[in-house]
């Protein structure tokens, strides 16, 4: 398997602020080696406008670390981890499906 590409896994978490209110923060679990694969891409109407929706499948070396609760920073494209397998059974691989351009 070839892996070529960087990326960044962020963790979404939140923090308090001095007030007590929770604030969304997202920082860098990990810059690794991947295999960024394009699945799919799909425009959808949003509130009157269209939108595009993108699909990858991103995958590293085994980690324990990695959930759904996680992202993807590959470039400047930031994407929501969607699922998480490890494929092989083996734990050699991680295996993610991606989705770019949604919340």
């Amino acid at each position: 398997m070839r892996m070529r590409e960087r990326v960044t896994i962020k963790v979404n978490s939140y923090a308090k602020d001095a007030l007590g209110a929770n604030i969304p923060t997202v920082t860098d679990l990990a810059t690794v080696w991947a295999q960024v694969k394009p699945v799919r891409g799909q425009e959808m109407k949003d509130i009157g406008r269209l939108a595009s929706k993108e699909l990858y499948l991103v995958t590293i070396r085994h980690r324990t670390d990695v959930t759904t609760d996680n992202s993807i920073l590959w470039g400047a494209k930031l994407m929501n981890i969607r699922s998480v397998q490890n494929r092989d059974e083996r734990k050699a691989f991680l295996s993610m499906e991606c989705e770019a351009g949604v919340e």
